[in-house]
């Protein structure tokens, strides 16, 4: 391959492909966004765009937002919404979620073209990671998955490059892009600091985006972490976390044909051995993910079954992906060099891994694209439509209590309390009566289920139901909830 070709088009032809499947394979893949938690970003990110903070309901500043890069970043979409409706907000950050992993698989053609000085290897990694249906249903998601994928890939990137300025900034949106990604940027700040290639002076700077959100938090609500964190961390390590680590990392993808993840960081750690300079990036990319993986899985309830719980582990496992990419890529690479016959088997060996992997990997973007329609449309079912009949049925003062605290808070546009504690520090850190709260409350758009943690409730007189059949709920691969009620206050709220 020359320089000259624009040989960067294939796998960007690559990625616009996946793209194009994606969008067209439902309505809702266009329209709906398949996790209730992207219309909680959606009601920072709207706050944030008209001038209030990071306020969940008008006039209180909140700490529930786990990413507020991805909320100001995205916050211009809501502009869109006078001129074209919600609809127009939703193409907006998709297209914007898009964006974000198409610099990603940059970042890895960037990589691959670094370390070689050549351009097929950056081809094929690129093009093998451009693939990925995981990677492209957390860019429609309306999450901010690729967010982190991209500076993380972008960091290493900038790393190899000598490119100390970009990756000092990178390093300080890292953690406020993803809590957990504090340790994505650790990893790489003690390799700048054994390089030298940082200061003081530069490490408060990097650390001031976080020490920002901390004080943020702290203000807020009096505890330095976002309220999720307090909410939903098990706090304790347990080896099953091993395990789940590992059926994470094969549950997509390439990575679905169990010799494809093997070869390729097998192909990795060969290279690192024989490329020096290679070893420090490399290294980070793949060590880096992978703890990242096990340590969200350890320390809180996880479960693989739905993006719900997957998309806390996706960068560490789209970064793990990458590195494979790159593992393949890298030992095409080195194999050049060698005698014919050795050249000629390596090259065929791993021809027929990626083979192999090929019918895995079409099934794998088949059920991803499914699945990002059908998640979309229960979510539209369960939670839009509850939260557009509040807007509807409800008196402007009314105070709603919801467990699924995103859509309904967006479309119905009434102060409410999120009884999970996500988006409420009063639940979220005990300092309120169970009793108290079921008073404050003069509606409920609830799961049934809830009804038994809360005993006041079966006071409210049921207004509307909204269910889906048992069969359509793909939230999650379990016995999910399938029915969401809305009940009003019967009794007059307790003096």
């Amino acid at each position: 391959m020359t320089a000259r070709r624009p040989w960067w088009l294939v796998p960007a032809t690559v990625y616009l492909a996946m793209l194009v499947i994606f969008l067209a394979w439902s309505p809702a893949n266009r329209s709906e966004f398949p996790l209730d938690d992207a219309w909680i970003h959606r009601v920072y990110a709207r706050s944030v765009a008209f001038g209030h903070g990071f306020a969940y309901n008008a006039g209180a500043q909140e700490a529930g937002c786990t990413s507020p890069l991805w909320a100001v970043l995205s916050a211009p979409a809501q502009w869109l919404e006078q001129l074209f409706g919600i609809g127009g907000v939703v193409w907006a950050v998709k297209l914007l979620g898009a964006a974000l992993g198409a610099l990603a698989i940059a970042a890895v053609y960037c990589l691959a073209r670094r370390l070689t000085s050549s351009i097929w290897p950056a081809v094929v990694a690129a093009s093998l990671f451009a693939c990925e249906p995981a990677l492209m249903f957390s860019a429609l998601s309306g999450m901010e998955v690729t967010l982190v994928i991209c500076l993380w890939l972008w960091l290493l990137a900038a790393i190899v490059m000598q490119r100390w300025r970009l990756a000092a900034a990178l390093l300080g949106l890292l953690p406020v892009a993803r809590p957990e990604a504090l340790l994505l940027a650790l990893a790489c700040l003690v390799l700048l600091a054994i390089q030298r290639r940082i200061t003081r002076r530069s490490i408060l700077y990097i650390a001031l985006p976080t020490l920002l959100w901390v004080a943020f938090c702290a203000l807020a609500t009096g505890h330095p972490l976002p309220n999720t964190y307090y909410v939903k961390a098990s706090g304790a390590f347990s080896i099953d976390a091993l395990a789940t680590t590992f059926g994470a990392l094969v549950q997509h993808g390439w990575m679905r044909t169990i010799v494809y993840p093997i070869i390729g960081g097998a192909a990795l750690i060969a290279y690192c051995v024989r490329y020096r300079e290679a070893r420090a990036p490399l290294a980070l990319l793949a060590g880096g993910s992978l703890a990242f993986v096990l340590a969200v899985v350890s320390t809180r309830s996880y479960l693989p079954l739905g993006y719900y719980w997957t998309r806390w582990t996706e960068p560490g496992v789209l970064g793990v992906a990458a590195a494979c990419a790159l593992g393949i890529a890298l030992a095409l690479h080195a194999m050049s060099s060698a005698e014919r016959r050795i050249r000629a088997g390596a090259i065929a060996a791993l021809a027929l891994v990626i083979v192999a992997s090929v019918p895995r990997l079409v099934g794998s973007i088949i059920e991803r694209a499914a699945r990002l329609g059908s998640d979309g449309r229960v979510i539209a079912r369960l939670n839009v439509a509850p939260g557009r009949w509040i807007a509807a049925h409800t008196p402007a003062n009314s105070i709603i209590g919801a467990n699924d605290a995103g859509a309904i808070r967006y479309f119905g546009g009434r102060a409410t309390i999120d009884l999970v504690g996500l988006n409420t520090q009063e639940i979220a850190f005990h300092r309120i009566a169970r009793e108290d709260l079921e008073q404050r409350i003069d509606w409920i758009a609830i799961y049934p289920v809830l009804v038994r943690s809360y005993p006041g409730f079966a006071q409210f007189a049921v207004e509307q139901r909204f269910s889906i059949p048992r069969e359509e709920y793909t939230i999650c691969d379990c016995n999910g909830p399938t029915e969401m009620v809305i009940g009003r206050r019967v009794t007059p709220p307790r003096p």
